[in-house]
């Protein structure tokens, strides 16, 4: 594995550098996400609770702080991905549609 390597660097390249980093792994291939793309985005939007409220509630119903405070940094890590990949608000609302069907099933009907 490789270890990005920030010494040296100005803050503008560091940020470029990411930048470049979240396109890579993120961004359209050709003028669009890949379907794995895609997948993985809707994964991370059901796993970080992207949908739901962030306030989280123990047994008895009452707000949980360290439960709600998870919640909320899963939702910042998903936000600050679409942020620097450059996802757009009617993308990431099709992660959440995806995100929100019945056992994450896809659009087309076969697919595994």
């Amino acid at each position: 594995m490789v270890l990005i390597r920030w010494e040296g660097l100005t803050r503008i390249q560091r940020l470029m550098r990411r930048s470049a980093a979240y396109a890579d792994v993120f961004g359209p291939r050709h003028g669009e996400r890949t379907r794995s793309q895609d997948d993985v985005l809707a994964d991370l939007a059901d796993f970080c609770g992207a949908t739901k409220p962030a306030l989280r509630g123990d047994s008895q119903g009452r707000g949980d702080p360290m439960k709600t405070g998870v919640a909320i940094g899963r939702q910042e890590v998903f936000f600050r991905i679409c942020e620097i990949a450059r996802i757009s608000p009617a993308q990431i609302q099709g992660y959440f549609e995806a995100a929100m069907r019945p056992n994450n099933e896809t659009e087309e009907s076969g697919d595994a």
